[in-house]
């Protein structure tokens, strides 16, 4: 298959031509100079967006373990621009997060046998259960263990599903939080979040070896003058910061500084969203809680706080490009930022990158940022 006169996002000099074999593999990418005016072309190409934060979406969750349903969440979101995800838990039961590794393993094995449209699997994610059960927001306090105890689920998870667990939050004022994150730095990626750690303690625990901020500026403190939190120690120590960017999670002021030079490029966009995303308003259970989905927005408890998200990566991208956020730095935030966090940015069988030798995986936007068109693995979805 020939793909001619691409215009791609966030290289604009030049016009693309991609080259497919029968595989979906691209063999052929070339590019040529061109004075053509980028306003007059009628539509834009990204690659396929990476998510690795992601609980749920068109009615399924990852905390249902239910292997089938994961991979029904896979053929879905390729239709909406999402290459490659990482099914995240809530702070569940040891014993369910064990048939969540179960299930998210045999989704994976059932995806390598498809030759259909469908976005990759890289593993799994913990959210939880290694939480202050202060601040688990919408999580269940009454899961929440210790570091020690976390310790004993990671070695006993990683023993059964061997490299499927990528990475890992945690709340890093917890008594010996440090040394579990010494013990497996070099082996998943530790996040902070739902934590009630001050600039100090988080940034101890960056030091450590966690290498993240889990949606920043929720369920932390937030940045001020003279206590800059877990954002601040982010900023001291250069670490990747994940942004949910649905306009209800963060004020556009707010993500528009983010995504500036101030964080040298490491913003990973995540949806977090939950099984109400892409689907009809109405009241979704999340991890044993009611959520109220209306208008965009999550709602629960008596409150009414937020709780996750139904947005999807795509629409995150249309909220970038309209708030102004420089193409090249909206596209690293969906793309390769977050295999450079997992260390996997040279895995020439990943999407988030238009190179020969990946899936032929591409999303076509129109001049609004509508997505209107997605290749995945060589297939129009």
């Amino acid at each position: 298959m020939l793909y001619s006169d691409l215009w791609i996002l966030g290289d604009n000099d030049h016009l693309t031509s991609i080259e497919t074999d029968d595989n979906g593999i691209i063999t052929n990418v070339s590019r040529k100079e061109t004075s053509v005016d980028p306003n007059k072309q009628s539509f834009f190409v990204t690659p396929g967006f990476i998510d690795t934060h992601i609980h749920g979406a068109f009615g399924f969750d990852t905390s249902d373990h239910d292997p089938d349903g994961i991979c029904e969440m896979a053929y879905k979101l390729a239709s909406v621009g999402t290459a490659a995800f990482l099914p995240t838990t809530m702070t569940i039961s040891s014993e369910n997060i064990r048939k969540c590794c179960e299930s998210v393993f045999e989704a994976k094995n059932i995806l390598k046998e498809s030759s259909g449209a469908h976005a990759e699997i890289l593993g799994i994610r913990l959210e939880g259960p290694i939480f202050n059960p202060k601040k688990c927001g919408v999580q269940d306090p009454a899961n929440c263990i210790s570091p020690k105890e976390g310790m004993e689920l990671i070695d006993d998870l990683d023993s059964s599903y061997p490299g499927l667990i990528k990475i890992i939050d945690i709340s890093p004022e917890l008594e010996g939080s440090m040394e579990l994150i010494d013990r497996f730095k070099d082996r998943f990626v530790f996040s902070l979040a739902h934590t009630d750690a001050d600039h100090d303690v988080a940034q101890e625990a960056l030091l450590h070896g966690a290498k993240s901020i889990t949606h920043a500026l929720n369920a932390m403190h937030p940045i001020l003058k003279r206590a800059t939190g877990v954002l601040g120690a982010a900023i001291d120590t250069g670490a990747y910061i994940e942004v949910i960017s649905d306009l209800h999670h963060i004020d556009k002021a707010m993500l528009r500084l983010l995504y500036s030079d101030v964080f040298e490029n490491k913003v990973i966009t995540i949806s977090d969203s939950m099984r109400g995303a892409l689907m009809p308003d109405g009241i979704y259970d999340l991890g044993g809680t009611d959520v109220e989905v209306m208008a965009g927005r999550t709602y629960y408890g008596e409150g009414r706080d937020l709780a996750g998200s139904v947005s999807y990566l795509s629409e995150e991208f249309k909220n970038l490009m309209k708030l102004g956020v420089p193409e090249k730095r909206t596209l690293d935030s969906l793309t390769i930022n977050a295999l450079k966090r997992m260390s996997i940015d040279k895995n020439m069988d990943l999407p988030g990158v238009i190179e020969t030798g990946r899936p032929a995986t591409f999303n076509f936007f129109d001049k609004e940022y509508n997505l209107i068109k997605v290749i995945n693995h060589g297939q129009e979805t």
